[in-house]
């Protein structure tokens, strides 16, 4: 499972407190050698782009955000806005499948359903 709070994901290498996740299977920008995602997916995770979607929690209305960043071969969504998470959805992307869940402490938990990531702690 994935644990991400208000202030981004504490684990991240990118070790920003922005409220932001970015999600893909690039660790960092080769020019310019500074880290792009904070969760890094194996390339080997098929549709997976490089930097493949984001997640933002926005403080004034202490929601969770999805946005598809138009690489790989889309999120479920695969629109242009940022759709508000909300419990029991279901993100899709390559070939991993993750269930939402907004805990009572207002952390979003991600869980791996189906996929080459099912069973793993990122």
């Amino acid at each position: 499972a994935i644990i991400i709070n208000a202030c981004g994901y504490p684990y991240s290498r990118r070790k920003a407190s922005d409220g932001k996740v970015f999600v893909g299977v690039r660790d960092m920008n080769v020019e310019t050698r500074q880290i792009v995602n904070d969760i890094v997916f194996s390339k080997g995770e098929l549709g997976m782009g490089n930097r493949h979607f984001l997640i933002q929690y926005l403080a004034e209305d202490k929601s969770y955000y999805l946005k598809d960043m138009g690489e790989g071969t889309g999120t479920f969504i695969q629109v242009e806005k940022s759709i508000n998470l909300q419990n029991d959805f279901i993100i899709s992307f390559g070939c991993s499948h993750m269930l939402v869940n907004i805990t009572t402490s207002n952390e979003l938990l991600l869980e791996f359903l189906d996929g080459p990531n099912t069973g793993k702690t990122l």
